[in-house]
């Protein structure tokens, strides 16, 4: 059984990295708000958002250290219960907002994550 309650300051602080939530960039949640982005499209993003940290920590990176994500459709349909049409239409828009990038290879094919950078994160080295 699920509960329900408000949250407070403790629980997150006590839950600490066990406080799992979907992080994603406030560019593409602005394409979604405007309508950029299906629903779908925005989800599958969120997904594959989130399994790039854990690629990050298996080293699934490339020669030149972009991270790849591998996601099945099958693993898509169960998360979002959706059929392989919309999965292709998704993704298909998903590249072509340049936010991903496939590469086929012999039984899967590996994602990249497109990462806009609109200037917010203070990258001073003095």
């Amino acid at each position: 059984m699920v509960k329900h309650f408000f949250l407070k300051k403790e629980t997150v602080e006590s839950l600490g990295e066990h406080f799992t939530y979907y992080t994603i960039q406030k560019y593409v949640f602005n394409l979604f708000l405007k309508k950029e982005l299906t629903e779908n499209a925005f989800k599958i993003y969120c997904l594959l958002f989130d399994r790039a940290k854990v690629s990050a920590m298996n080293n699934y990176c490339d020669e030149n250290g972009n991270i790849y994500v591998y996601y099945t459709y099958e693993q898509f349909k169960e998360n979002m219960e959706i059929k392989n049409t919309s999965i292709v239409s998704a993704l298909k828009l998903l590249e072509e907002k340049a936010l991903i990038k496939r590469e086929k290879g012999f039984n899967s094919s590996r994602i990249f994550l497109g990462y806009v950078d609109d200037g917010s994160i203070n990258r001073d080295t003095d």
